[in-house]
């Protein structure tokens, strides 16, 4: 018998919201967890990551749950506490049962931040690393500026580029050479299942 969690995860600051659902293996790590949430998001791992307490303070980094392996390597490790590399850690240590939850930051100049909880908890016979099932509107583009960004996307999306000032139609620009398919509601189910049941 093989444990599943069915995992919530939502992106912070962003109505309406934009969220995934899915289940993984409880024996997991944190790694993984990482590894689906980005694939789910269509984003490129180009970034730093953190798992924390879920809290709604802005200054978390005292909370820190797991952390990126590559943490290290980057030089600023002495500036966050200690605690487990995001590989070494199995998700049933901190999400274990319906209810835990924990935080989700990507990228630590954008710095998503996401809801991550656990809807339910399953024992299976069935083996599969990760399912989706569900989720709704198109993440944020990789590196379009934070929340601001994104948001100057969204509200410009539609306009033709002439009616624009230069910064917009530059922005709205990258964006399309970026992503010719993205669209803030755009969240095609079957395509993003294939790949993501399919992660390595």
């Amino acid at each position: 018998m093989l444990r599943y969690l069915e995992l919530d995860v939502s992106l912070r600051g962003v109505k309406p919201t934009i969220w995934r659902q899915f289940w993984i293996r409880d024996s997991a790590t944190f790694e993984d967890l990482h590894s689906a949430i980005q694939t789910a998001a269509g984003w490129h791992d180009s970034h730093m990551f953190g798992f924390f307490e879920s809290t709604r303070r802005r200054n978390y980094w005292d909370q820190q749950i797991a952390r990126d392996a590559r943490d290290e390597a980057s030089g600023y490790g002495f500036e966050l506490p200690r605690c487990p590399c995001a590989n070494k850690l199995k998700l049933s240590r901190v999400l274990a049962s319906r209810g835990d939850k924990c935080l989700y930051v990507y990228d630590y100049g954008d710095n998503w931040e996401l809801d991550i909880k656990v809807l339910s908890a399953l024992d299976s016979v069935e083996k599969f690393k990760q399912r989706l099932l569900a989720g709704a509107r198109a993440f944020p583009p990789e590196d379009c500026g934070s929340y601001l960004g994104y948001e100057g996307i969204v509200a410009n999306f539609n306009t033709p580029a002439d009616k624009l000032d230069e910064d917009a139609r530059d922005q709205q620009r990258w964006v399309r050479e970026m992503d010719p398919d993205w669209h803030p509601e755009r969240f095609e189910f079957a395509e993003m299942r294939r790949r993501f049941d399919r992660a390595r």
